[in-house]
């Protein structure tokens, strides 16, 4: 995960972002993440799990991009993907002052 992910937003909010999205069946990518934070990993963790790998030899590997609109608005684009499987989403997420979010809005979803 590019160190700038964490600088834009906190771990708490990305925690809440992930449960918040996995309201739907897809994508599956948001289900892998919770499960893994549900077993105590931390969103670094499952970056780490799924970093690309230099020989490009299957796996998959984990886009998490964040751009901020305001200060408490933010564009979140979030996969998992690698040879002919994997999917992600865009959704911009509204958090209150902490790290609860208030407003949740899909964007896009991709399947590979």
């Amino acid at each position: 995960m590019p160190p700038r992910t964490l600088n834009q937003l906190s771990e708490a909010r990305l925690v809440a972002f992930f449960r918040a999205a996995l309201v739907e069946e897809r994508p599956i990518a948001v289900k892998i993440m919770v499960r893994e934070l549900d077993a105590g990993s931390t969103v670094a963790d499952v970056a780490r799990i799924f970093q690309p790998k230099p020989d490009h030899e299957g796996g998959l590997d984990m886009s998490l991009k964040v751009r901020r609109i305001s200060a408490r608005v933010f564009i979140i684009r979030y996969g998992l993907s690698g040879g002919h499987s994997g999917d992600g989403g865009t959704w911009r997420v509204t958090y209150s002052a902490g790290s609860t979010v208030l407003r949740l809005v899909q964007h896009e979803w991709w399947i590979c």
